[in-house]
This record gives structure tokens, C-alpha cells and sequence, in this order.
């Protein structure tokens, strides 16, 4: 992990610094993930750093900049495996999407599963991608009655669309905890039924590192911003998939 920690310095110096300014750590993506070809590791340990680390508000308002001159080759696609029962035609479609969706550029991956369904309007796991595409940044607080709604209309069609595989199923009804509910107030409750979700589909898909991914996201949406103890053992898991 020395090139990754190299790659990141400037990053962390900047972070030192504010961190003295603020009393509360915020969420935040590193600039520098969005524009690397990264491993599987990497990736994951990127998604832990976010939980560790604050950051000036103007550096996520800069990133969505950068994003949009930015190529989806470049955004990670060929480190991206994630396997469906969709049709073999759109595998590496589905993959740049995944990607897209990794790398926080939401309308590029929404555009990009809908691509995908005009191939293979039986992939479940398509209607999947758009929703969570919908829910948008993770750590950006509470989501609207509109954004629920929404999502809980792609779903719903997902459900049932194709044959989804027990798996993919799982990752759809791990999104549909986040839609049980448009009140603001149940928030917490909703990201935390999704990580319990997503925790159980890793412990029944050990090799599927897209789902590890996922789940590390799911922890750290679900972080209380006082808790400093880091030592939920959700946490602790989370951190063991970037060792």
C-alpha cells in the first residue's frame, strides 16, 4: 500500500490542517481516486480513508467539475468485475457502470445502465444500478421524499424483471431497506438496516469483492460523525476487506 499512501500525501497534509480547524469530521472522496486505475484494495481502502478524514467543502464541489471533463475510460473500468445473469453482450457496459457508480459520477452511470437496458431489458441488476444512482452520494445526508420515490419505482421493476440470481436479489433488497420510508426522521434507521443488508450478502458471497465495496460504503454512510472509537465491528470488517 505504499503507492497508494504516496499518491494520497498531499491529500492527507491538506486534511491534517483542516482537521485543526473543525471539531467534527465530515465524509469526504478523495479527488485523486476518481482519476486512477486502482486495485480492488485500494478501492476499498479509498472508501475507509473518507471515514478517517475531513475536507473543505469546495474540494466536493471541485471533484464534480473534474468529473465532468473527465472520460468514463478513465474512471476505473477495467478494474471493475461485477458479475450478473445479464446478458453476456453487456458485461463490460454493465462494468463501466459500476464504475461510474464507484467513482460518484451518478448522471454518467444512470445514463449508462439505461444503456444498458435498451441491450438487455431483462437485467434486473440494471434497474438496481439506477436506483442507487439515484440515491446519489452516500454521505450526502438526507434524501428527499422525490429521491425515494423515485428509486423505489426502479426498484420495484427490478423485482420483477429477468431471473435475478439469489445474489442480485440480495443486492436489490438490500437498496429497497433504504425506501421503506420518505420520513426524514427514519433515516439513520434506513442506512442501517441497508448495511445490515449488505453485511449479510457479503457473509453469503465471500468472493464477491464488488459487494465488499459496497458494504464498506454502507458502513461508513452509517457512521455517527461523534462516535471517535472507530470500533463498531462493522468498522472493524470493513477494514479487514483493505488489508
Amino acid at each position: 500500500m505504499k503507492g497508494f499512501a504516496h499518491v494520497h500525501i498531499a491529500n492527507l497534509r491538506a486534511l491534517r490542517i483542516a482537521r485543526e480547524q473543525r471539531d467534527r469530521p465530515r465524509l469526504i472522496e478523495f479527488r485523486t481516486f476518481q482519476h486512477k486505475e486502482l486495485s480492488v484494495k485500494q478501492r476499498v481502502a479509498t472508501v475507509l480513508l473518507w471515514m478517517f478524514t475531513i475536507a473543505l467543502p469546495t474540494a466536493a464541489s471541485a471533484q464534480h467539475g473534474d468529473h465532468r471533463a473527465m472520460s468514463p475510460d478513465q474512471i476505473g473500468t477495467a478494474s471493475v468485475k461485477f458479475e450478473t445473469s445479464c446478458a453476456p453482450a453487456v458485461k463490460d457496459d454493465f462494468n463501466k457502470a459500476a464504475a461510474l457508480l464507484h467513482s460518484f459520477w451518478f448522471p454518467e452511470s444512470s445514463k449508462t445502465f439505461n444503456a444498458v437496458l435498451a441491450k438487455d431489458p431483462n437485467c434486473a441488476m440494471a434497474h438496481w444500478g439506477v436506483a442507487l444512482s439515484i440515491w446519489g452520494n452516500p454521505f450526502g445526508g438526507l434524501k428527499n421524499a422525490k429521491t425515494i420515490e423515485t428509486m423505489r419505482i426502479s426498484i420495484e421493476t427490478a423485482k420483477k424483471t429477468g431471473s435475478p440470481t439469489p445474489r442480485e436479489r440480495a443486492y436489490i433488497d438490500a437498496v429497497a431497506t433504504l425506501l421503506t420510508s420518505t420520513d426524514p426522521g427514519t433515516h439513520p434507521t434506513r442506512i442501517a438496516a441497508y448495511e445490515a443488508a449488505m453485511g449479510k450478502l457479503v457473509a453469503d458471497n465471500p468472493d464477491d469483492v464488488e459487494g465488499r465495496i459496497f458494504y464498506v460504503r454502507a458502513v461508513t454512510q452509517a457512521a455517527v460523525p461523534s462516535d471517535k472509537t472507530y470500533a463498531r465491528p462493522e468498522l472493524q470488517q470493513a477494514r479487514k476487506f483493505a488489508r
